[in-house]
């Protein structure tokens, strides 16, 4: 038997924990599992918001959000287990993940969801996690990055060698998107309205879309989906900016899609991503989008171009980008966007873009990855 460790914070309503639960039920199906026999560990004791298929064995650990526990414990665990291979799911599982594989000299893939340098910040603790990220990431077998600016910055600047990186975009899977997103709203609609979706933390720049879309001053409503740390602030925001009965906060849904089929399009404020994965979610309801131009994601979707640098609001192949952390720009964005004309046009290379992020397509590339570091015994 086989033993393969997947490794990650939590399964909280994140993009990456979405992305792992993906994958987990895709492979379920796909590979013998008489000989092969998948665990996942769960590095902090939080509540369960994705749906871990019942062929995987989960290890709920408690390491309360810090490296060193998470390095203990899961040292721990892989005695018990004795995996072939390890598959990392976010930074400090990944850092986790590599301290433990060179550890007992175990293959180790890592999976960066998101732009480092953006999401790790300037602070003085943040520039320490940068320095553990630079440590640990070149000792990784092959390091699995969701965009190609993820690959970039990682090459650039925390010293991975290139020839390590692998890129896997996100799957899309339209039919059963099609299909959850039939399910009933549990929210009075009143009108039309433009849908964001993320946690409520400042990276996801919820309040410079307010702002602009008290600018734009569109006759909808704009509904946030999401809940973090930011809620009472940015609700407290809408009410001084008088348009309180305009933003609608909605909450964390497990089952987003029926708010995306029916919102007027999407919108993403973000000040980096890895790959934004509601946003190609959304398209793959048919939805038109309008994003801010962060360092990962966004243009390599939108425009096919791994990194371009834009100072106004630019009408992309796919979508609409704005410049990052500007209100006017974004207000723009909204009011070209809500022109019904461009929005039937980009609704349309909506759903021609998401042909290219094929769940089967997905699934390969990573079982092909895991599957290539469990057999060689290494990838680098």
């Amino acid at each position: 038997m086989k033993k393969i460790l997947f490794v990650i914070n939590s399964m909280e309503g994140g993009g990456a924990e979405r992305a792992l639960a993906k994958l987990l039920n895709l492979l379920e199906g796909s590979i013998d599992l008489s000989f092969y026999e998948i665990h996942l560990a769960l590095l902090d004791d939080l509540e369960r918001q994705q749906a871990i298929p019942d062929y995987v064995k989960v290890h709920q650990l408690d390491a309360k959000g810090g490296l060193y526990l998470s390095i203990t414990q899961l040292n721990s665990l892989f005695k018990q287990i004795k995996p072939m291979v390890i598959v990392g799911f976010l930074t400090r599982s990944n850092c986790a993940s590599v301290v433990i594989g060179k550890l007992h000299r175990c293959p180790v893939l890592i999976s960066e969801r998101v732009n480092t340098s953006s999401h790790l910040g300037d602070s003085l603790s943040a520039k320490v996690n940068k320095l553990i990220v630079k440590t640990l990431y070149p000792l990784a077998s092959r390091i699995l990055v969701v965009s190609g600016g993820v690959g970039i910055d990682l090459v650039e600047n925390f010293r991975v060698p290139q020839e390590k990186v692998l890129t896997i975009h996100n799957a899309v899977d339209q039919a059963h998107l099609i299909k959850l997103a039939e399910e009933p709203i549990d929210q009075e609609i009143k009108g039309p309205y433009l849908c964001a979706l993320g946690r409520l933390v400042p990276n996801k720049n919820f309040s410079m879309l307010i702002r602009a879309f008290k600018k734009a001053n569109l006759a909808c409503e704009l509904w946030i989906l999401g809940q973090g740390e930011l809620e009472s602030s940015l609700k407290k925001e809408a009410q001084e900016l008088g348009i309180a009965d305009k933003v609608r906060f909605i909450g964390f849904k497990k089952n987003p899609y029926p708010y995306l089929k029916n919102c007027l399009f999407y919108v993403s404020a973000s000040n980096a991503e890895g790959f934004p994965n509601s946003m190609v979610e959304a398209m793959g309801l048919g939805k038109a989008v309008v994003a801010t131009n962060c360092e990962s994601g966004p243009s390599e979707i939108l425009q096919e171009c791994d990194v371009i640098t834009i100072d106004k609001v630019k009408q992309g192949k796919y979508g609409v980008l704005t410049p990052i952390n500007d209100e006017q720009s974004m207000k723009d964005g909204l009011e070209l966007m809500y022109q019904i004309a461009n929005r039937e046009h980009y609704e349309l290379k909506s759903i021609e873009r998401v042909k290219e992020y094929t769940p089967d397509r997905f699934k390969d590339k990573y079982w092909g990855a895991i599957v290539d570091c469990m057999e060689l015994g290494s990838c680098g």
